[in-house]
């Protein structure tokens, strides 16, 4: 399915959308992008020049809000082969495949290989995960891998494995202390996020969406 959305004076567009998509449904119903109270906090703080990292990206729909509404350059990370393809074509239908980097990869604490492991409903592939495993077919890189000379907006929705994101992260979040985006899908997973950020003088600040996603600030 394909939606034309408008936002902030500017339109983008996301095609290839799965009908049966937990994310379809949100934006059919509501008629703008998913997660929009949480990017509507984004549009309030992002500044020009910003560059992001959207790690999880899925079918597009933050790192389209993000280049196309927001102007903003960056780099777009899914792992999962049949979603990336999508992404891509999100990205090429708005003209951003020159301002944002896709990479089909998993995000994690160091390199390596993983499998995907496909969520039980089906409802929404967004919530695929992945397990590490030595001889897996998908890339795993770490955010400093990237060794990205500006990020200014880290978003992560790796299915649990936010904080191995974060730990891949130790480099580029002492250098940039960028604006933190994280799911956390239960206590112990926020609980650990924020144990994790703190030595780095980082602090929640707001928590959005149905399943819980936390904004982190540097106090």
């Amino acid at each position: 399915m394909d939606f034309l959305l408008r936002y902030g004076g500017r339109k983008a567009t996301l095609t290839g959308l799965a009908p049966d998509d937990l994310i379809t449904s949100v934006i059919g119903q509501t008629g703008t992008f998913y997660e929009m109270e949480l990017l509507a906090e984004i549009f309030h703080r992002a500044m020009p020049g910003w560059v992001f990292l959207d790690a999880g990206a899925h079918v597009g729909n933050h790192s389209v809000f993000f280049g196309a509404i927001l102007g903003l350059e960056g780099h777009s990370v899914e792992q999962n082969p049949d979603t990336f393809a999508i992404l891509q074509g999100n990205l090429a239908a708005n003209g951003l495949e020159h301002r944002v980097r896709a990479i089909n990869a998993a995000v994690g604490r160091r390199a390596g290989r993983a499998a995907t492991v496909r969520n039980d409903s089906g409802a929404n592939s967004g919530m695929d995960r992945i397990e590490l495993t030595p001889d897996g077919p998908l890339p795993v890189i770490t955010v400093d891998s990237l060794n990205l000379p500006r990020l200014d907006l880290l978003k992560i929705d790796v299915e649990g494995f936010e904080v191995e994101c974060l730990a891949g992260a130790r480099d580029t979040l002492a250098r940039c202390n960028p604006l933190i985006v994280a799911e956390a899908i239960g206590t112990p997973d926020f609980d650990a996020q924020c144990a994790f950020l703190a030595p780095f003088g980082y602090a929640p600040v707001r928590r959005f969406n149905v399943t819980p996603t936390y904004l982190y600030e540097k106090r």
